[in-house]
């Protein structure tokens, strides 16, 4: 009977100890570096990104772009951001500018899928692109959001297309938070006040 008993502790010991292990998952890392206007999760395995700055042209003119890079599993992750600081009185053609980022991402490639969405009420878009690098074959998962004139954009790179499906990977690239302030709309001028009338003379006793 001892030994039965014994036997029956290890495995309930055992099971406790598995369903410990379960509960315990690992957490992602909330990343939103001072003074960029969003925030996104990485996967477990990273803390945080490499930050670099870059001079990009784009369609009104050259502009520095900051670049936020890391790597996880083979798949190379990227979020970049860049104001348009447009000339004034020039107006955005948001369809426009994203499908210029489009166009500029697929380079000689080809769009798998692409379907339009929202991050905290800004336009964007979401797509599957299958392309060439300096490396060979590569596909990217892309996400691109103009809020007001700023651009961000997010991109996770892999040799294999199956390695953009993990929920790692998902979930950074649903992660994009817009944290910088929406623009304010110019005030309305004043309204004018109603000239006043003058009250009217009485009329002379004849």
């Amino acid at each position: 009977m001892k030994n039965k008993y014994a036997i029956l502790a290890i495995g309930m010991a055992l099971f406790v100890a598995a369903a410990a292990g379960c509960a315990k998952k690992a957490s992602y890392n909330y990343y939103s570096p001072m003074g960029a206007g969003f925030s996104v999760e990485l996967p477990p395995d990273i803390k945080t990104m490499t930050p670099e700055v870059q001079s990009i042209m784009t369609p009104v003119g050259p502009r520095t772009m900051s670049m936020y890079s890391a790597e996880s599993k083979n798949v190379a992750l990227y979020v970049s951001e860049f104001r348009l600081n447009l000339p004034d009185g020039a107006m955005l053609d948001v369809k426009k500018a994203l499908e210029g980022g489009l166009v500029k991402v697929t380079g000689n490639g080809k769009v798998l899928k692409k379907e339009e969405i929202t991050v905290d009420g800004n336009p964007g878009f979401s797509a599957r692109i299958q392309t060439q690098s300096e490396n060979g074959e590569v596909f990217i998962q892309l996400v691109q959001v103009i809020a007001g004139s700023t651009q961000f954009q997010l991109q996770a790179q892999a040799k294999a297309e199956k390695k953009l499906d993990t929920p790692e990977v998902k979930r950074f690239i649903e992660s994009l938070k817009i944290t910088a302030p929406k623009p304010e709309a110019p005030a309305a001028a004043p309204a004018e006040k109603p000239a006043e009338k003058s009250p009217a003379k009485p009329a002379p006793v004849k």
